[in-house]
């Protein structure tokens, strides 16, 4: 745990402890828990944190503007550098690819982080933390939402450099997830799905149909090459964290991810003149 006890020390994680136990009735799910939490769930994503952390120091990258952030009082600051750091991790220590952090993007914006594939070619890669904000001890939202969605990927474009591959991942955490397709991630890219039912006709009369008016069109947001989700999980019997990844492509995307890249993970591609999962049966992702 030597990076971990560097970036927190035993003072710092006291009074996180504090303030997490004063405010447990206002807010239960606070996603810094793990870091103080005595749970053989929360040790498990310490020790995983200790090499995210690890590979930080290792690019260079721990300055004092970053420890601000993990040290914060605000859950929404720690929760982006800490998933930020977790994609990073995922690419180079998962996927094996190499990455370099903070590239030049739009509008002399910096993106995230730049995977680097075998022939130069580069991955541009903008994180967003997908966070929700304080849920009250009884009170639990779940699924669609695709508004939210379709908000963070407009801010993300004016970042995304022309000419590139972009990919754009939604990192998030425990319950707050939309590794799932009840989260509205399909309908917000591809569009909606809706039946026709004839008035006065027969049953067989109705037609599964679908409304193409997601954010991929085949003029607009053309720079996104994929959208991804990404979430850590903790499975029975909970002894180690696990990486649910998935990638669902732009068929519209003026430069094109190779489904290679993603290894097993699951993905959702262009095959002819449709798009399908690949991967969906394996446990990876």
């Amino acid at each position: 745990m030597k990076y971990f006890n560097k970036t927190f020390p035993k003072e710092i994680l006291k009074k996180l402890h504090e303030e997490l136990k004063n405010r447990e009735e206002e807010n239960p799910y606070d996603q810094r828990n793990f870091l103080v939490s005595n749970s053989p769930g929360s040790k498990y994503k310490r020790e995983e944190f200790d090499k995210i952390l690890e590979l930080a120091y290792h690019h260079n990258i721990i300055d004092a503007h970053l420890i601000k952030s993990l040290h914060s009082k605000k859950e929404k600051d720690f929760y982006q550098i800490y998933q930020e750091l977790a994609v990073a991790y995922f690419f180079e220590k998962i996927l094996k690819k190499k990455i370099e952090f903070y590239p030049p993007g739009r509008n002399q914006k910096k993106l995230d982080l730049a995977v680097i594939l075998s022939n130069k070619e580069k991955i541009m890669v903008e994180v967003k933390s997908y966070y929700k904000g304080h849920f009250k001890a009884k009170v639990f939202s779940y699924g669609d939402d695709e508004k939210t969605i379709r908000q963070n990927i407009e801010k993300a474009m004016d970042q995304l450099p022309t000419n590139s591959m972009n990919l754009i991942v939604f990192a998030s955490q425990g319950i707050f997830n939309i590794s799932d397709d009840l989260s509205g991630i399909i309908e917000a890219l591809y569009g909606h799905p809706y039946i026709s039912i004839p008035v006065g006709g027969k049953s067989q009369d109705i037609e599964d149909e679908f409304n193409y008016d997601g954010l991929f069109q085949p003029n607009k947001n053309t720079r996104i090459s994929a959208i991804a989700s990404f979430e850590q999980i903790i499975p029975f019997p909970g002894n180690r964290i696990e990486y649910i990844f998935k990638v669902y492509h732009n068929p519209y995307a003026k430069d094109k991810i190779d489904k290679s890249i993603f290894d097993t993970y699951q993905q959702f591609i262009l095959e002819k003149d449709k798009m399908i999962w690949v991967n969906r049966d394996k446990s990876k992702g």
